[in-house]
This record gives C-alpha cells, structure tokens and sequence, in this order.
C-alpha cells in the first residue's frame, strides 16, 4: 500500500514500535523476532554484491566481562546457524522482546496457533528455566490493508441487505452479475457462458484434477495455487460473499468501518490464546496508537535520503539509495530480492496496481506482507536501520538493528500451508469446540504437544502418525502421574525423606536432567527433551511394575521433576513451575473429594479382594463399614460424604445375608466403580493385586468409550430384537402355508387341469404343463405334503 504523508491512516501499517523499541534498548537487551540492538562495527566492503547472493555477516555481540550465562545458543534467522544468545543487561538478567502480533481482519487458525504457541514455549522456557527476566512486547496490527477490505465487504454486505430487504428478482440479477464476475476473475477454465444451473457439472469437469487432490494440469503434486482454486471452486456460488475486492480498493471506507472490525477479531484473538494457554504480552501496542511517531519516523528517513515522495503523494524506500551509502538490504532473504511474486505480495491487496516508484524493488514505506522473510521482515529491517543510522549510539554506516531474529516453521496440511487466505483453515475455537462423541478435535494440551514434539523453527506436517504420537505421549505421562499420585497419597508419613543415590533410577533422572539442558541449550531443542521424559517415564515404571516398594522417595523426585519440565512447556495450565503438586489437569480428583474418595477406595479394596477369593471375614468388613467420617462434612464434599456412608451400610446389609455374601460384595464395589463414582466424574481402575485401585478423574475420552460401547452394545440388542422378529415372522408365514392341503396349492387361474393329488397337467391355455416344471412342481408338493402332515400332528 502506498503511504500518503497527509494520511495518517495509510501511513500507519507497519512500524508501530520504532520510538518504544528505542526506549526498550536503553533498558535492557531485546531479543526475537526483533531483538538486541547493537551498534554495527560492519566495514564497508562491496555490500551490494555480497547482497546478491549471500548474507550480509554478522557480529557475535560480546559477553561482558564477569557475568554468568548459559551456554544457550539459538537458531538466528539472520545467519541461519546456530548463534551464542548474549544479552544487552550488563548483569545478563534482562530480555526485551518485540513480537509481530495479529492483523485482525479474521479469526485466528490453527496456523496462528503454531506461531504463537510456539513462540510462548520458547519464552516460558527464557523465563522459567533459564530464569531471565523477559519483557515481552506484542503489536497488535490495527490498520492493513486485509482490515480495510474486511471492513468494506462487510459494509457492502450489510448495505446490499439494508437495500434488499426481499430477494426478489432485481436482488437475484444484481448477485448473478457479481457471480459471474468472481468466476471470470478467479476461474479461468469455466467457460464465460457457465450458469449457477450447471456450474458444479463444469467445474467438475474443468478442475478434475485440482478437484482430485492434483495440480491443475495433472503432473505434480498441488501447491498454493491449487489451494486457492479449491477456495474459489468452494465460494463460487456465494453470490453475496462474493463482492469483488478489487472494488474495494477503488473507494477506502470510513475509517469507523474498520473499527467495527477490529475490535471484534482483537477480542476473539486473545480469547483463543487463553484457550490455548499463552501468556499475555507484558505490553500490547497499536499501530494506531503511534500515528503520530510513525510520520516523524518517515519524514526522517526521507530527510536522510533514503526514501522518496512521489507527485501522487506516496512514500517509498530508496533501495539504491541505502546501499549506495553502505547498508545492507535483505539481510534475512537476499537471494528472494528481485523476486517479483513476493514483492507484490508485500505491497497488499490496494496498492498492486499503482507504479510510481523510481525502481520496481523499492518498497511502500511501512508496509506488511504476509509473513515472509522477504520482503516484511527485510523492508522492516532496512527501513528501521535507515532511521536509526547515525543516531546516538548507533553506527554512521551499515547500523545493524537486530542482532537476533527468530521465525517459527509453517503448519501445514497435506503440504499446504495453512492461511486465511487461501481458506483452507481450521479456526481455533473449531478445533477446540467438542465434538458430538464428546471428544474435541484437539485439546489445547495437544496442540501444545504436536509443537513440542517438532522444532520451533521447521515446518510441522499434520499427519495422523504425529497425531497418534502426541496422544501416546500424553496417555503415557498422564499413567505415571497417576501411579506417582497414588504412590505419595499411599506413602503419606511413611515414605523416606530423600532418594537412594545407589539406586539406577537415580541416575537415569540425572541423565533425563542432563539431556533436558543439553537440549534446551541447544535452541530451545524440546523434542529432545520429550524424548527424555519418555525413556525416563519408561524406567519408572519398570521400576515400580518389578518393585512396587522400590524408593518411593525417588519416583517421586521424578514425578516432580517431569511436573516442573511439563509446566515450564505450558502443558499444566496457569500453574507455576514451583508447583508442589505433582501431574498435570486431569491427574487429580476434585480437592473435597480427596480425603474421602481415597480411603473409601481402601476400604473397597479390601472387601473385593476378600469377595473374590471367597474368604470373606465378617468382622474385618463390618470394622471397615464401621469407620468414622474421614473428613468433615461440608457444602463442597457432602455429594462425598453421602457415597462414603452409603457404600458403607451396603457392606452392612450384605454381611447380614445368609448366602451369597461374596457375590452381592462384588456387586457393590463394581456398582461404586461403573455408576456411583462414575456420576461424580471419578474412576476406580482396579488392577492386579498387591496394587491398590487406580483413583482418577474421568476425561472425555473415557467418557466417549463408555458412550461408544453402550451404543454398541444397544445396537447389538436392536439387532437381536429385529432377528428374532424375523424369524418370528418368518416361522409364521410358514405355519400359515403349512395349513393348505397338498391337492389345493396349485389350483390357481395360472393353470387348468390337475392329476388325482392336484399337481396340475395342463395349463391354463390348454397346453401341457412342460417337463422340468412339472418335476419341479411335484417336487414342492412333496415338501408341502410333509409340512402338511407336521401340522396336523402338532394340532393334536
């Protein structure tokens, strides 16, 4: 989009935090996707041609004498190696961190969800492992193009609408023109003359390839562009969805048009990263906000003469200009600078059709694309440099602005990037939402997983084998955790205070610990990490399967351990990383049920295991029956209370029975296990003896089972009823044809004459009946003789 110095609403689309990141930079390092600030000691060396075809180098910034780092290295975007991470903070404590947030113009997808998941795991792990002290900033981007043409579609629609309050047929032509616009724009291989009538025929036939997962013409694999048809294919038909953009960008609308939007999409944003447990940023900044900043930004840069204002009113970085002087341009992507593509993608949507710049490379000043490299983050770079070069503090040539620079892989499907653009997105909330079989597609846990289980900085393919990894993953933390709180709760007061140092798991949780920080070091490499928390998690539990009084003290440093690790990732809410508790959601029953759920388990333990081994000692049971409250009764636990007293007069009465009484037990603990407990959202999980019964809350998976073999097992009874009702119909049928004598089956009109036993011999005609179906005929009246002669007998 160009930028009107007399516009303050076009100006402001980029560079929304050039004046706060100049106060963040005297406060501390910043680190990112826009980070640490440093002075540029670059010679000058024929930059231009190194552009060309290489990165420009890069300084590692100097560790200052005395202060203690870890030895964390993180993949730099501007070098694409790993590079030595070294704050600005003379103690080496403090981070400032710059993140590009939303443009609201939509709801966010589970694309956003990779980025911005991704990006809250490394910062949880900055913060709570290697204990900096991060300020993390976030631009909101208020004014873009995307929002302008939101903005005007949805005053289009709902002007069309206010206007047409019925569709009759003016409103039926007016939305058929707009059709056929769209697929003659969007739909080349549609013949002109295609209706609504027959468009799904044609389409079929013209994109039978796109249709059948190909590229256009059949030989390779689809890409974007075969995405964007199957939005197209998909919308066609939407007559009122389908206003032109380009129309939109004739006339820009009211700037409270665009305020009804972004208000709305913001508010829907930070609702999904809650639901997906990201933290808020320390700060949220605007583009609006920094109007007024933005032009002074401009008119410096045009001031040092390094972008232009052209006889239309809009401003352009002068590339030849800036390197002339000996800066660099497209630090990050140089060999995409003369690519066209991208460079009119990063002009957007308003803007592509205007052509008054002195080169074609020359950008928009403050301007965003999409979410490349080049040319957002290199336009960003350049025109950030521009303005700073020469300032205090900053280099008189060849100023570098970044010192680090992160950008998160892509999530994709079936190797299609997702993007709201080409509408091939799953929503957030969709994703989250719960399905009918009470299980949601994913949960904010999994999507976490998924990301944890791939590098931050490589694309992540969604396939069902990841899928079923991150599930096994997690289905496998959460039964240890559930074995380490059924463990602490059994060893309350018994268990030694420290770990044996001799024992084997000790030393594999010292492993587990050294592998972590090796990995975390080593660009915040957490598939490493959840590999080491799998292979430990695999040696407890040998552990406790071999021994289940193997040291108890031990298995729970683990459990702990793996807590803190989990929690530090976000994977156990908005608890700290301090935590006490061991696990995370979902491994511990509600607080009131606790002191009362658990020893009511221990009591059913007992009475089943005497039940089933038909030794069944009276006073045992009815001292256990006898037991008082384990806890006070109070609003909360009373739903508790009454099953702890309810299950212990059952063991009274069924003690009191003359016979059966091994039985009827069984009955009461299974009863309390699938239906009392059940209704309270908790499970007994009943194992092998010596072990005790697993308590643990329900979840929807388990949930969903249940619900799916009950359904099963009612269609089985359905099933069963329909047999047997055909059958009890079919027996009917044969009882009512084994009334009729065999000499009068066959007298019907089809025939005319019949022997002495009334198998006909002519037929109706006159004509004899012929040979083989006289056979046959005889043969059924044999059959029907029999069944005759049955029924008569049964009559008797």
């Amino acid at each position: 989009m160009c930028v009107r110095l007399s516009s303050l609403r076009t100006l402001a689309l980029r560079q929304t935090l050039l004046q706060y990141r100049r106060q963040l930079t005297s406060e501390g390092s910043s680190t990112t996707v826009v980070a640490e600030l440093l002075p540029s000691l670059y010679p000058s060396l024929s930059l231009r041609r190194q552009m060309a075809s290489r990165q420009p180098r890069w300084e590692q910034p100097t560790k200052l004498s005395g202060v203690e780092l870890p030895p964390l290295q993180i993949y730099n975007s501007l070098t694409r190696t790993k590079n030595d991470f070294v704050p600005l903070d003379p103690e080496g404590k403090k981070i400032t961190w710059y993140a590009c947030g939303p443009t609201v113009y939509d709801i966010a997808h589970l694309g956003h969800a990779r980025n911005y998941v991704s990006t809250d795991i490394i910062r949880r792990i900055l913060k709570d492992y290697f204990a900096f002290n991060v300020k993390f900033v976030m631009n909101i981007t208020d004014v873009d193009d995307k929002i302008i043409i939101r903005a005007r579609q949805r005053y289009l629609l709902a002007q069309f609408k206010s206007q047409h309050s019925i569709f009759n047929d003016a409103t039926f032509e007016e939305t058929y023109a707009a059709w056929k616009a769209y697929v003659v724009k969007n739909l080349g291989l549609i013949p002109a003359q295609t209706t609504t009538h027959d468009f799904k025929t044609v389409s079929e036939v013209a994109y039978k390839n796109v249709i059948e997962g190909k590229s256009v013409d059949g030989t390779t694999v689809p890409g974007e562009w075969e995405a964007k048809i199957k939005m197209h294919l998909r919308t066609a038909q939407a007559a009122a969805d389908g206003l032109e953009t380009f129309s939109a960008s004739k006339t820009t609308p009211p700037d409270e048009l665009s305020q009804r939007v972004i208000p709305h999409y913001e508010k829907l944003f930070f609702e999904d990263m809650h639901a997906l447990n990201v933290l808020d940023p320390d700060e949220i900044t605007r583009v609006t906000e920094f109007v007024p900043r933005i032009n002074k930004f401009v008119e410096k840069i045009i001031e040092k003469g390094f972008a232009y204002q052209t006889e239309q009113g809009n401003v352009y970085f002068d590339i030849d200009s800036f390197e002339k002087f000996g800066n660099a341009y497209c630090r990050l992507e140089p060999q995409n600078r003369d690519n066209q593509d991208l460079l009119a993608d990063g002009e957007g949507g308003l803007s592509k059709k205007r052509s008054d710049k002195r080169s074609k490379n020359d950008f928009a000043l403050i301007k965003k694309s999409v979410d490349l490299m080049f040319p957002h983050h290199d336009n960003e770079l350049a025109q950030s440099e521009a303005y700073w070069l020469g300032e205090e503090g900053c280099a008189t040539k060849n100023h570098t602005w970044v010192r680090y620079f992160l950008h998160m892989g892509h999530l994709s499907i079936q190797g299609q990037k997702m993007s709201k653009s080409l509408k091939n997105f799953t929503s957030i909330r969709e994703a989250l939402t719960v399905g009918e079989d009470g299980i949601p597609a994913w949960t904010s846990r999994m999507v976490r997983i998924v990301l944890l289980l791939g590098s931050w900085k490589d694309g992540v393919e969604i396939t069902e084998g990841l899928i079923n990894m991150a599930k096994s993953w997690e289905e496998k933390i959460t039964n240890f955790f559930l074995k380490a709180v059924d463990i602490e709760l059994s060893a309350k007061g018994t268990a030694n205070g420290q770990p044996s140092l001799s024992n084997p798991l000790s030393s594999a949780l010292e492993k587990a610990k050294k592998e972590t920080d090796a990995a975390l070091c080593d660009s915040f490499n957490t598939p490493l990490v959840m590999q080491s928390i799998s292979n430990l998690v695999t040696e407890a539990n040998s552990a406790i399967s071999n021994d289940p009084s193997t040291d108890i003290a031990l298995v729970l440093s683990i459990a702990h351990w793996i807590t803190r690790i989990i929690t530090i990732f976000g994977l156990n809410g908005n608890t700290s990383p301090n935590t006490t508790t061991i696990g995370w959601e979902g491994v511990a029953i509600p607080t009131p049920a606790q002191p009362i759920i658990y020893p009511l388990s221990q009591i059913r333990d007992e009475v089943r295991r005497q039940a089933r081994a038909k030794a069944v000692v009276p006073e045992s049971l009815d001292k256990l029956a006898s037991q008082p409250l384990p806890a006070t009764p109070t609003p909360e636990n009373l739903p508790y209370i009454n099953v702890y007293q309810t299950f212990q007069s059952q063991v009274k009465i069924a003690l009191a029975q003359p016979t059966g009484i091994e039985t009827e037990l069984l009955r009461l603990c299974d009863s309390l296990r699938d239906t009392v407990l059940w209704d309270q959202d908790i499970y007994l999980e009943d194992r092998d003896a010596p072990l005790p019964a697993l308590v643990r809350p329900l979840d929807a998976s388990m949930k969903a089972a249940r619900a799916a073999k009950e359904r099963a097992a009612e269609e089985k009874r359905l099933a069963r009823e329909q047999r047997l009702a055909e059958e009890a119909t079919k027996k009917a049928a044969s009882v009512e044809k084994a009334k009729v004598q065999p000499q009068d089956m066959f007298k019907t009109d089809e025939f005319s004459e019949w022997d002495e036993n009334g198998v006909p011999t002519k037929l109706k005609g006159g004509a004899d009946v012929p040979k083989s179906r006289r056979k046959k005929l005889e043969k059924d009246w044999k059959a029907q003789k029999v069944a005759h002669e049955k029924w008569k007998n049964e009559q008797k």
